[in-house]
């Protein structure tokens, strides 16, 4: 009933307050109901439990979504596949039932730490290592399409020179060619590198706009 309200004052108090809702109350009142519920779980269910009820499932639907309504939405589902998760668990090895719930709710945290599309550990890798081969390929058109016509362009279009010009090691120049080649941005001719129109294009898109 007091989404709006709280959603409101957690993110934006100075609006809440012109608004006329007083974000201290609000605040005092989800501390107090947080309080109340945090005493009744150390009780119900002991402190390990609790305290992974509390932490794990909001702390992992945090690294799927930005979203407050699919983040409360992602809390509830985890916590009750924690619940269920852990009491198998815990039933099936004859182990702990708070500690088996813990253990599935940092396995839980532990798979959107690694694999979540937009924070996880490793889509970030890629995304960096697929950057990388991206910004390299702008580097290498911009260079060739600066020097294109020049008298200097036999010296810095050369395959075999250019991880000196451009100060790369040979073995990721010569991928980078590689690549460039197979993209359809580069054509080798008598030992150089000339653009293809796709990769003049892009080296033109870059100068001008910084995209391609």
């Amino acid at each position: 009933a007091l989404y709006k309200e709280l959603k409101l004052a957690a993110f934006d108090p100075a609006l809440a307050a012109v608004l006329g809702f007083s974000p201290a109350l609000i605040h005092t009142l989800h501390l107090g109901v947080v309080s109340v519920t945090a005493v009744g779980a150390f009780d119900a269910v002991g402190v390990v439990l609790a305290v992974a009820l509390f932490i794990v499932p909001p702390a992992t639907a945090l690294l799927l979504s930005h979203r407050l309504a699919v983040v409360i939405g992602l809390a509830v589902v985890l916590g009750a596949a924690l619940a269920v998760g852990g009491y198998w668990v815990a039933h099936t090895f004859d182990t702990s039932i708070a500690g088996s719930m813990a253990a599935v709710g940092g396995l839980l945290f532990a798979l959107a730490f690694l694999g979540s599309p937009t924070q996880g550990l490793i889509p970030r890798a890629w995304r960096h290592r697929r950057q990388r081969w991206e910004f390299a390929l702008r580097l290498l058109v911009m260079h060739l399409l600066t020097h294109e016509g020049s008298a200097a362009e036999a010296r810095e279009a050369a395959a075999a020179d250019l991880s000196a010009h451009l100060r790369w090691e040979p073995r990721f120049a010569a991928a980078v060619i590689r690549l460039a080649e197979e993209t359809g941005l580069v054509e080798r001719r008598d030992g150089l590198l000339v653009l293809t129109n796709r990769g003049r294009e892009l080296a033109q898109d870059v100068m001008l706009y910084g995209t391609g």
